[in-house]
């Protein structure tokens, strides 16, 4: 269902969304709060827009999402710099969130 495209401009990553959380004003939920959050520098996923505004469309009954590659490494638990990095990164969010009323 999810892709990583390779093109002139760049990776890219696209996603269908599950069709339990694809009813569009969830969609369009999700997507308030993650522009809520990048306009609060906490790094979150944020789909390209297209042409219409939207960061999604819907093709033959199914909704999808384009999102900027962004590699990475998987998390352990174990390691102390990454736990710290996570528990930072939950602050931020739960900060930037406190003031998002959608």
């Amino acid at each position: 269902a999810n892709a990583q495209v390779e093109t002139a401009s760049g990776r890219w990553f696209l996603k269908r969304r599950n069709p339990k959380y694809a009813d569009l004003a969830f969609v369009a939920f999700d997507h308030r709060l993650m522009e809520h959050c990048a306009a609060r520098a906490v790094g979150t996923p944020l789909a390209v827009a297209g042409r219409d505004g939207l960061r999604w469309c819907v093709h033959e009954g199914e909704v999808y999402e384009l999102y900027p590659f962004h590699p990475g490494e998987p998390f352990d638990p174990e390691n102390p710099a990454q736990l710290a990095s996570a528990g930072r990164a939950l602050a931020a969010y739960h900060r930037a969130t406190r003031a998002f009323h959608p």
